[in-house]
């Protein structure tokens, strides 16, 4: 889900990033400036919580195969 809404520097994008290599869904951030300082996340057990941005990870890239031609 890709929607964007602004209101008052409070933003809503649902992102998937990963918290300690477990994937952790940013609901909302908010913050001045040019990225966000504190998000509220949603883990897979279901808690919400508001933390720091910082320390989410990006999803790792998918691996390449080698040797996958016709």
């Amino acid at each position: 889900m890709a929607q964007t809404s602004r209101d008052g520097g409070l933003m809503t994008r649902r992102r998937v990033y990963y918290e300690r290599g477990g994937p952790v869904e940013v609901l909302t951030w908010w913050g001045s400036g040019g990225g966000p300082h504190n998000v509220l996340i949603r883990r897979a057990s279901g808690e919400l919580l508001v933390r720091p941005f910082r320390g989410l990870r990006k999803a790792p890239a998918p691996a390449k195969t080698v040797g996958a031609g016709p």
